[in-house]
C-alpha cells in the first residue's frame, strides 16, 4: 500500500477536523457555559475552515461532508462525556 495514496485529502481534512473535534470538545467542558461553549466551537470550526482551505481549495460542500460532520460529531461526544463525568462526581 502506498501512503501517498492512501492519505488523499479527504482523509486528512477528516482527520485534522477530527482531531481539532476533540480538543475543542474538552476546552469547551472546561468553558463551564453552554452558548460561551456553543460560540468557540462554531468560532474554531470556521477558523478551521478558512485555514485548512487557503491549503486545499475546495468547495464549501466538500468541506461539509470531509470535515464538519466529523467535528461536529466528535465536539459534542467528547464535551458530553466530560458534562456527564463531571455531573457523575458531583452527585458522590
Amino acid at each position: 500500500m502506498n501512503l501517498k495514496e492512501y492519505f488523499d485529502p479527504e482523509l486528512k481534512a477528516t482527520i485534522a477536523f477530527s482531531l481539532i473535534g476533540i480538543i475543542v470538545g474538552y476546552a469547551s467542558f472546561l468553558l463551564r457555559n453552554s452558548l460561551m461553549s456553543l460560540g468557540l466551537a462554531i468560532g474554531v470550526m470556521v477558523a478551521a475552515y478558512f485555514v485548512l482551505n487557503s491549503k486545499l481549495r475546495k468547495d464549501t460542500k466538500w468541506w461539509l461532508s470531509n470535515g464538519a460532520v466529523a467535528y461536529i460529531f466528535l465536539w459534542i461526544l467528547v464535551w458530553s462525556i466530560f458534562y456527564t463525568m463531571n455531573f457523575y462526581s458531583t452527585l458522590a
